[in-house]
């Protein structure tokens, strides 16, 4: 019995010896397990932090930036109706033969009123507006610049009669190359003009502080853009017809970065 005892005090000593020589084992294990339960907390806040971002960026998407276009496509729009509804190639009285009794010679000064209602004052050269005038539409749109063969060409600044104003150039009615186009909401664009619209390099200004500087096309921003919110954030990459599509990086005020792939305003991966 005494030998029984002897052999389990003898093993209950050697395994408190083994405990007592190994405690950097327990501590180690204890610090693996609290090191991958910390490490894997991270991944997950990480991945928490991935989606929120993306959530607030496409929330953005939806609010300002469909917002920003809504305005940006209502105030083109504008732009077009008003092209459209004052029909400056074909509704301007480009021949002032018989319009007059006594046709002054060229180059001098008249003033002309047209059976229509329009007015003209200014230059002329074999019977047509040349030169240097003002045309005055009946409709209160009002030219005033340089003529060539009776048409709005070379400089010339164009007020409509809703408050909108155009300056810059002219080529046969049309404007074209570069110029400024001022909105009644407040609204400018300045740049590149093709056949009336906003083509090529242009800078468009919000009233609300917001701007877009990049490329147009018809009147949309289209290929390479930067894009600034009245909050500082800001979008510069790829779009495609107003839309942000392609490659695009999004910057937030606190300077957190984004770069991704967008489809259809929305980031794609």
């Amino acid at each position: 019995m005494s030998s029984n005892r002897g052999r389990t005090e003898k093993v209950a000593t050697m395994k408190q010896n083994e405990k007592n020589q190994n405690p950097s084992q327990n501590i180690q294990s204890q610090n693996t397990g609290e090191a991958e339960k910390n490490k894997m907390k991270t991944e997950l806040n990480k991945q928490n932090a991935n989606q929120n971002s993306n959530k607030k960026l496409n929330q953005l998407t939806t609010d300002e930036g469909n917002k920003s276009k809504k305005n940006f496509l209502q105030e083109t729009k504008q732009l077009n109706v008003s092209n459209n509804e004052n029909a400056i190639n074909k509704g301007i009285n480009n021949d002032l033969k018989g319009q007059e009794t006594n046709i002054p010679q060229d180059s001098e000064e008249i003033e002309s009123e047209f059976p229509n209602g329009d007015k003209y004052i200014g230059q002329i050269k074999n019977n047509k507006k040349h030169g240097k005038g003002i045309y005055i539409f009946k409709c209160g749109d009002k030219y005033e610049g340089d003529f060539q063969d009776g048409k709005f060409h070379g400089k010339g600044n164009y007020i409509y009669s809703n408050g909108d104003r155009y300056i810059g150039d002219w080529e046969k009615g049309v404007k074209c190359r570069n110029g400024i186009f001022t909105f009644r909401s407040g609204d400018k664009y300045e740049g590149e003009f093709k056949e009336n619209q906003f083509n090529g390099k242009g800078i468009y200004y919000y009233l609300n502080g917001e701007k877009y500087e990049g490329e147009f096309l018809s009147g949309l921003f289209h290929k390479q853009g930067l894009y600034i919110y009245s909050n500082s954030e800001k979008y510069e990459g790829n779009w495609d017809h107003n839309t942000r599509e392609g490659k695009g990086k999004y910057t937030y005020a606190d300077g957190e970065e984004i770069n991704s792939n967008w489809k259809e305003d929305v980031i794609s991966n």
